[in-house]
């Protein structure tokens, strides 16, 4: 579920996508999301050699890139 959230964000740039866009995308369960999301979070942040980070920018999950 990692990668399609991954996907799913890298497709949608700049607009990002919301919780609740993405549980009527995946058709999940809040909490697997919810997980999912989280890994992909401390994946980013704990990988020197990762370009990009997940930010969660108002109500929206975005990949932005690292300063």
């Amino acid at each position: 579920m990692k990668a399609i959230i991954e996907g799913l964000l890298f497709l949608k740039g700049s607009d990002g996508l919301t919780f609740h866009q993405l549980k009527e995308i995946l058709d999940a369960d809040e909490e697997e999301i919810k997980k999912n999301i989280k890994e992909l979070y401390n994946e980013y942040l704990t990988n020197e050699n990762r370009g990009i980070q997940l930010e969660l920018l108002g109500e929206r999950f975005k990949l932005t890139t690292k300063s």
